[in-house]
């Protein structure tokens, strides 16, 4: 039977408030609008500046998508956790998606 507790290992190197600091990553126009195109997600709090000042919460400006920013986690959690070469792929099987 699979255990969903952490091994002692993880346990002892991540602890509550710790911070993975990967390298530095800016999105550009064409990272979000590859991903609106994608995705379908065409919210313009992502797309247009002036509309997302204009709604509540988004003063800043637009936002990137957060599954686009969340598309970077493999690779974070694979340089800090990962002790293996060559890392292992991470994949998702489609068929899981549907009950």
């Amino acid at each position: 039977a699979a255990s969903t507790a952490a091994t002692p290992t993880l346990a002892a190197a991540l602890k509550v408030g710790d911070a993975l600091r990967p390298r530095r990553r800016r999105f550009t126009e064409e990272d979000v609008a590859a991903y609106a195109g994608v995705s379908g997600d065409r919210n313009p709090v992502h797309l247009d500046d002036a509309f997302a000042r204009g709604t509540g919460g988004f003063q800043r400006g637009r936002v990137v998508h957060g599954m686009l920013v969340a598309s970077l986690f493999p690779a974070l959690i694979a340089s800090h956790f990962v002790r293996s070469s060559p890392p292992p792929l991470f994949a998702i099987s489609p068929s899981s998606w549907w009950a």
